[in-house]
């Protein structure tokens, strides 16, 4: 859930979304990057990812393509925080717009691939659209009609749904323009290519339709050319001057789109926009070679071809690098979780000594160790605990009659019992040998007695028998209760009362209070 955003920053995100869509691109540059910097210390990470995105739009009309791009990262960061796909889907739409502007195809592509995928699912019809818009925008560019014919037909579908005119009007303008470019290239070779005209002329048509005030595109051009200026956008500009020289050489006005065509190269060349500047020696070299100036078609084509092999090398560059760099990855991965498992192996160990260092390797009981650790513990903060004990009657001659592994046996028996007798947080121990203690948080000298008549009653009852024939084994104990001083003093006392147990017959238990 993100947080409420005060409504004077929600009131100037929607008026700098609206002068970097219609109004003038510095103005909107300029107050959306003092949003963002408002945004940053009171606004959820969805807003700011939102004016972030205003800054990447307006720097790209201003064809500030390395501002536009850092804007986006940024707020491509914010949108993967917020967890919404719809954010993050329009940040990379955003940016892959920037792509396809410096002939990035590549990136753009991805981009807007992403972008479609990161959409939940049913998606919004006019953000997914744009998704495909622009696949079949790079497709188009990359001279795969047939694959950008079926990306803008599935655009315009989901458009159609949307309700949208003026979004649904320039996807027409953009499937005209695609059959534009099939039949230009089919002319004359082709036979489908009046098909492709009069495909065309509809998209067009409907265009036109939808826009209500298109009568004619150069004159449409010339005005749209005007409202860029008084914004101060560039990249639109550019492309704008470019369909103007286009117009007015069908127009067979070939000094007009010369030099609206010359206009439109020196702000493509000045913004870095080589695919845009590609397109407009393209343009140049068919007005040249209409008006017969055959010299000036041939050097613009030559131009047009020397920056599309450019693009294509910079773009296997780009492959070979990323080749690389994932290869470089791999490896890092690799090594990494080498390390990790590495790491790992070795906590494992570490874990395993330590277990070792305090635990019994027969019983599985806590050792000596633990016990001295507990004590003195408990002697630290003052607190009362007792001890009991217990040591295996004649236990030298159970192994000799019996065998060790039976003795083994009768330890392993002995702990269980421990376990089952002591209460929740006493710790039971094996001190070595046939000796084993409980210790007693809390416990009276009547407490650890009760705790301890209850072991020797278990061993005492326990059907020994079925371990080995006519085995019996009791247990004697001595227990004694006080403030923990340390290990010794009432280990000390709890022998006495243990030896004592051993002197008066065994199998029973006497208890020494050192209190």
């Amino acid at each position: 859930m993100t947080a409420p955003v005060p409504d004077d920053l929600e009131r100037r995100l929607v008026a700098v979304e609206r002068e970097a869509d219609r109004g003038d691109a510095r103005v909107a540059l300029a107050d959306a990057q003092a949003l963002s910097e408002d945004a940053r210390l009171v606004a959820s990470a969805d807003f700011r990812a939102r004016a972030l995105n205003a800054v990447a739009l307006a720097s790209r009309q201003l064809a500030d393509y390395p501002r536009a791009l850092a804007a986006c990262a940024e707020s491509l960061d914010l949108a993967r925080l917020t967890g919404s796909g719809e954010l993050r889907g329009a940040c990379l739409l955003q940016r892959g717009h920037v792509y396809v502007d410096l002939g990035d195809y590549a990136h753009a592509l991805d981009d807007a691939v992403t972008a479609r995928t990161a959409l939940p699912q049913p998606a919004l019809p006019l953000l997914e659209s744009s998704c495909l818009q622009l696949v079949g925008m790079v497709q188009a560019r990359l001279g795969d009609f047939t694959a950008a014919e079926r990306s803008y037909a599935e655009a315009l579908r989901l458009r159609e749904v949307s309700g949208d005119p003026v979004s649904i009007a320039k996807l027409h303008n953009s499937l005209g323009t695609l059959h534009l470019r099939i039949a230009q290239r089919d002319d004359g070779a082709d036979r489908d290519a009046p098909a492709h005209w009069q495909q065309a002329c509809d998209c067009f048509e409907r265009a036109r339709m939808l826009a209500e005030r298109v009568d004619e595109a150069r004159d449409r051009f010339r005005a749209q050319l005007e409202a860029a200026r008084r914004m101060n956008d560039r990249r639109d500009e550019s492309l704008i001057l470019m369909n103007l020289g286009e117009a007015h050489r069908l127009l067979r006005e070939y000094e007009q789109a010369f030099a609206r065509l010359q206009e439109a190269l020196v702000i493509a060349v000045g913004a870095g926009a080589r695919a845009r500047a590609s397109g407009i020696h393209l343009e140049l070299s068919r007005t040249c070679e209409a008006s017969g100036d055959l010299a000036g078609a041939l050097h613009h084509f030559k131009s047009y071809h020397t920056l599309e092999r450019e693009s294509q090398t910079t773009e296997a560059r780009r492959s070979a690098d990323a080749l690389l760099l994932r290869s470089e990855i791999a490896r890092v991965q690799r090594e990494a979780e080498e390390l990790r498992r590495e790491h790992a192996n070795l906590a494992r160990v570490n874990r395993e000594l330590s277990h070792q260092a305090r635990e019994d390797p027969l019983t599985g009981l806590p050792n000596r160790r633990v016990l001295n650790e507990t004590v003195d513990a408990a002697a630290a903060k003052a607190r009362r605990i007792a001890l009991a004990v217990f040591d295996v009657d004649r236990f030298k001659a159970i192994n000799d009659t019996h065998s060790h592994a039976v003795g083994d046996s009768v330890l392993r028996t002995i702990a269980d019992v421990l376990r089952a007798a002591c209460r929740s947080g006493d710790l039971p121990v094996r001190l070595g040998g046939e000796e084993f203690v409980v210790l007693l948080h809390g416990a009276s000298t009547a407490d650890a007695f009760a705790v301890a008549e209850r072991v020797r009653a278990a061993v005492a009852s326990h059907r020994w028998d079925e371990l080995a024939p006519s085995l019996q084994v009791t247990l004697s104990a001595g227990v004694a209760a006080g403030e923990a001083r340390g290990e010794r003093d009432l280990l000390r006392a709890a022998d006495v009362a243990l030896y004592r147990a051993k002197r008066e017959g065994r199998n029973r238990v006497l208890t020494d209070d050192i209190s």
